[in-house]
């Protein structure tokens, strides 16, 4: 056992015995099973309002040899990442977290609520989210036609953070950081898309790569055919012609 494995499982053993602390969460590479060489212990202690300031100063003089260690208390931890929130971009850290103390049932309704898409936000995240991808696709055909290639090439690229945000949302899950997509989608699939993970990839590589037209327009066919299923067909009925002749244009 190295000197990190010997300070985390002192941490986690402290945990277990000290009632001020609550919860002690593993999260990040090392529990989403994508750890590597490289990867660190992160860690976040979950600990009573009243003891806060107390703890923050006692771990911050820890000479922690790569575990990333976060003190904050039950009263923080509740608001910190919801929806609409300042931290919203950090959804993604929620899932797949591994609770390895917990001394309250709280604990698991807020991770869940901090990682999936609330069921009244849901409806209006999805169709401004597909709304913003068929226009950038559409945008993308436009420049083409117009022999804009480098706009052209941007555009196509604009569309690819839109076309994830809606794939993984159309499974409840937040998008995740980009270095993660890979894993994420071959550990944890997307059972409603058409194409394994392999093949969904190349096709984004053959966006972002080759910027090639066909590619962009056979996903949003595809996009259209998912979401007209899950009752999203007025976003496309609001396009009218200009998303089919963004499906069909060549030269």
């Amino acid at each position: 056992m190295n000197s990190t494995e010997k300070q985390f499982n002192k941490l986690l053993e402290e945990s277990k015995s000290n009632d001020d602390i609550l919860w002690f969460l593993l999260w990040w590479s090392r529990w989403k099973g994508f750890e590597n060489e490289y990867s660190d212990y992160d860690v976040t202690i979950i600990v009573k309002d009243n003891v806060i300031q107390w703890y923050q100063e006692r771990f911050s003089n820890m000479n922690l040899i790569n575990i990333d260690l976060v003190i904050i208390s039950i009263s923080e931890f509740r608001i910190y990442a919801l929806w609409n929130s300042n931290e919203a971009w950090d959804r993604y850290d929620f899932t797949h977290i591994k609770v390895l103390v917990s001394k309250t049932d709280e604990i698991q309704s807020l991770i869940d609520e901090k990682w999936s898409i609330p069921k009244d936000k849901y409806n209006e995240f999805i169709s401004s989210t597909l709304d913003a991808y068929i226009n950038s696709v559409y945008r993308s055909v436009k420049c083409f036609r117009n022999n804009n290639i480098i706009w052209f090439h941007l555009e196509a690229c604009v569309s690819i953070p839109y076309l994830l945000d809606l794939v993984f949302g159309l499974h409840n899950r937040p998008k995740p950081f980009y270095w993660y997509v890979e894993k994420e989608l071959e550990k944890y699939p997307l059972e409603k898309l058409p194409w394994n993970y392999k093949i969904f990839l190349e096709k984004i590589n053959n966006i972002l790569t080759n910027w090639d037209l066909k590619t962009q327009q056979g996903i949003l066919k595809v996009v259209e055919e998912l979401f007209r299923k899950e009752w999203f067909w007025n976003i496309f009925d609001d396009w009218k012609w200009k998303d089919k002749w963004a499906m069909e244009y060549s030269k």
